[in-house]
C-alpha cells in the first residue's frame, strides 16, 4: 500500500542553442484523486463532497467537478482512465440522481499529468425523502494502476483519506432558518413541507432574508398561513406532514 506524501515530477531537459528536448517517461503510472482547498496557505485534500438543491429553487441539475493526477511523466498522446461506481457504498440511481461523463472524456490529455471531469447531479423528487450518495473509484487499465490508495488531508494532520475512491452526497433538504426557534410559539414544529408553504402564502421566496425581521411580522405571516390552513381544510383539502400528522402553525396564532 502506497501512501501520497509530496509528489515529485521530474522533468529532465537537455538543452542545445538549437532545441531543448523533453525526457518522456513510458513507465505505467498510477492515477489518485487529487481535489483539494487552499486555507491559511495550506493545501487541504477531500474525499467527499456534499452537494444541496435545498436552498437552489430554480436549479433542477448541475455540475461537480472532479479532478485527478497521474505519478510520472507526460506523454505525447492521449491517456484514457477508468471511473467506476461502487455500487455497494452507493444509493444514487444512475440517470435519476445522478449522470456520469462518457468514457471519451476520461482521459488524461497528452503532455499533461492532470485531467478535470464533471459528475452532473440532477434533482430528483427522491432527494426531498432523504440524501443519495454516490461512491467514485478509479480502476487499473493498461496506462494506469492504482496503487497509491491513501493520501494525507494536510501536511499539519495525520488524517488520511482515500485517494482512489470519492464520495458526493446529494440531496434536497432544506436547512431549518435560524430564526424559526425564536419564533416557535408563532411557526410552531419546523417542516420543509410547512416551510416551503408559509413562503408561498405570503409571497416570499428562499433568498429573501427575513431573519431580522420584528417579533409582530412573524405573528402576521404565521397568521397568515394558519388563516390558508383552515380555509384549505374547509375546502376539504386538510394538509397534512409527511407523518400524517395535521399541519398547524405555533399555539399563539391558532
Amino acid at each position: 500500500m502506497k501512501q501520497l506524501l509530496l509528489l515529485a515530477l521530474p522533468v529532465l531537459l537537455f538543452m542545445s542553442c538549437k532545441k531543448t528536448s523533453f525526457i518522456v517517461y513510458n513507465t505505467k503510472a498510477d492515477i489518485y484523486f487529487d481535489n483539494h482547498m487552499i486555507r491559511n496557505f495550506d493545501f487541504i485534500y477531500y474525499s467527499t463532497k456534499g452537494y444541496s438543491f435545498g436552498n437552489k429553487p430554480d436549479v433542477t441539475e448541475d455540475s461537480i467537478p472532479l479532478t485527478v493526477k497521474i505519478t510520472g511523466g507526460i506523454a505525447s498522446t492521449d491517456r484514457p482512465f477508468v471511473l467506476a461506481v461502487n455500487q455497494d457504498s452507493s444509493g444514487a440511481v444512475a440517470g435519476r440522481d445522478y449522470t456520469l461523463p462518457d468514457n471519451s472524456k476520461l482521459i488524461i490529455p497528452r503532455d499533461s499529468i492532470t485531467a478535470t471531469f464533471y459528475v452532473k447531479v440532477h434533482r430528483s423528487a427522491a432527494l426531498l425523502d432523504k440524501p443519495a450518495t454516490l461512491v467514485l473509484k478509479l480502476m487499473p487499465n493498461t496506462f494506469f494502476d492504482t496503487l497509491i490508495t491513501e493520501q494525507k488531508e494536510s501536511i499539519y494532520n495525520n488524517i488520511i483519506l482515500n485517494a482512489v475512491s470519492f464520495k458526493i452526497t446529494i440531496d434536497d433538504i432544506i436547512p431549518k432558518p435560524g430564526y424559526w426557534k425564536n419564533y416557535i410559539n408563532f411557526l410552531g414544529a419546523y417542516s420543509q413541507q410547512k416551510y416551503l408553504i408559509l413562503l408561498k402564502v405570503n409571497g416570499l421566496s428562499l433568498t429573501d432574508d427575513i431573519g431580522k425581521l420584528s417579533k409582530t411580522y412573524f405573528k402576521e405571516i404565521a397568521t397568515k398561513m394558519q388563516q390558508y390552513l383552515h380555509q384549505q381544510a374547509a375546502a376539504g383539502n386538510i394538509i397534512r406532514e409527511k407523518d400524517g400528522s395535521l399541519m398547524v402553525m405555533g399555539p399563539d396564532v391558532r
